[in-house]
């Protein structure tokens, strides 16, 4: 079997026993965008099954003329349009009754005591987007890693990225985090791998998918665009693409505000500050602290924020991503360390240079951040934003994915067992290497 299949068979199922059903507002948000676009040919969300029957989940909206939006980039939601549809015309969408099992929309415990809801619509439709283009980005970060490095130790990072950052909890999960994250890199891979009109055409099209994907992505789309063009035609061949996409977002602007000068996110329901801010002294500390989190459950950035002192290839482009995510947080008037998330690959590409002699450290940080995360993405479900995550949470909580809800049905507690389809999965396809890597235990094997 190749190592790209291993890698992509690793990812999805893993990814498919830690995936959750439906369980915060910005999700139902998203879900709902897709179900009227699919159903409807609109898109106002506020005729379709969610809305009408679990109204208390949409704070994630906009109020316009009487009607309810989501307020979320339609990137996410146009893209997880087709699997929708396929899976409804699969008569995936039978509605199941269950206990709520005390789940939690905004940190409040439901007052139903039966939920009904098409929970395994839910299930395959985030498994065949976030966990399917998760999976896709992990193979595509380890293409581009063996260009450098030994397939070892290219297989290494690759777990390091898909199973020991933040960016696991989010590809069982419908955020537009795994979208921007797999769209902001693959024009890396792709110029690195052959440059040409086509390609070039390629990573401008991917560039624009993120820019209508999450609002702040763009200034990671003007970043890679400099990075990427060499003249004036590399420049026009990405901008078109890109342009085009961001007609596409002032289209479903104008379609729901009715004009093109008004911004749809101005009419939030919960009547929000906005979306920029004067950053004060208070930012620092916020910012800080969230950064603090990232470096508790992947303590491999440590290697990173050292790298940023020497000299490697990519050093500027993932050094300005880095800073200008740290920025953008500064002055964000809705601090959340998840918005780290998506610029994941570019925390792990340092570690591609990192000294051949120390890369024990690379081994063990590397590890020790895949069983914190696998910790974590196993017993801290509705914190799954990674707003108010702290280290207790490994101690406690429960998942709403397939295992606890199962597990539960029959009276037990997943909790910490949810890991074990981690340790399963990787020890039945990569019996091999871990043999090879017992053996030679001494560094030898990554460097």
């Amino acid at each position: 079997m190749k190592r790209t299949t291993k890698l992509f068979l690793t990812m999805i199922i893993i990814y498919g026993f830690s995936t959750e059903f439906l369980h915060s507002t910005n999700e139902f948000s998203r879900f709902s965008l897709t179900m009227s676009i699919a159903d409807n040919q609109t898109f106002s969300i506020d005729g379709n099954y969610y809305y009408r029957n679990f109204p208390d989940y949409f704070h994630d909206r906009l109020e316009i003329d009487g009607k309810a939006y989501s307020d979320k980039p339609p990137g996410p939601s146009i893209i997880s349009v087709p699997a929708y549809v396929v899976m409804e015309y699969s008569n995936f969408d039978t509605l199941i009754t269950v206990p709520s099992y005390g789940a939690e929309i905004l940190g409040m415990k439901t007052l139903r005591s039966e939920i009904t809801r098409p929970f395994l619509m839910e299930f395959l439709v985030i498994l065949s987007t976030s966990g399917l283009l998760c999976s896709c980005l992990v193979v595509l970060f380890f293409c581009f890693c063996r260009s450098f490095i030994d397939e070892n130790y290219a297989i290494f990072l690759s777990l390091v990225l898909g199973l020991g950052t933040t960016l696991s909890l989010f590809a069982t999960s419908l955020f537009d985090t795994v979208f921007t994250s797999f769209f902001l890199f693959f024009p890396i891979y792709l110029v690195k791998k052959k440059r040409s009109h086509l390609t070039l055409l390629l990573s401008g099209l991917s560039l624009g998918w993120a820019a209508i994907s999450n609002y702040y992505a763009i200034i990671f789309v003007i970043l890679i665009t400099l990075y990427i063009m060499k003249s004036k035609r590399d420049l026009l061949v990405l901008l078109l693409p890109i342009l085009f996409f961001l007609s596409v977002f002032l289209y479903y602007n104008t379609s729901i505000t009715g004009s093109i000068f008004d911004f749809a996110y101005t009419h939030h329901v919960m009547q929000l500050e906005g979306i920029i801010k004067v950053p004060d002294i208070s930012s620092v500390g916020n910012v800080l602290f969230d950064l603090g989190k990232l470096v508790f459950y992947s303590p491999f950035i440590l290697i990173t924020l050292y790298m940023f002192s020497k000299k490697w290839p990519e050093r500027f482009l993932v050094c300005s991503i880095i800073i200008s995510c740290v920025l953008f947080l500064f002055t964000s008037t809705s601090r959340n360390p998840r918005f780290f998330a998506p610029i994941m690959p570019f925390f792990v590409l340092p570690l591609i240079w990192f000294d051949k002699t120390k890369k024990r450290f690379v081994f063990l940080l590397g590890t020790l951040s895949i069983l914190l995360i696998s910790l974590l993405n196993s017993t801290a479900s509705a914190h799954s934003t990674f707003l108010d995550i702290n280290p207790s949470f490994l101690m406690n909580g429960q998942l709403e994915n397939i295992i606890s809800v199962s597990a539960a049905s029959v009276g037990l507690s997943a909790g910490w067992f949810s890991v074990i389809p981690v340790i399963a999965t990787i020890s039945i396809i990569w019996k091999n290497e871990l043999f090879r890597l017992f053996r030679l235990f001494s560094g030898k094997f990554i460097q």
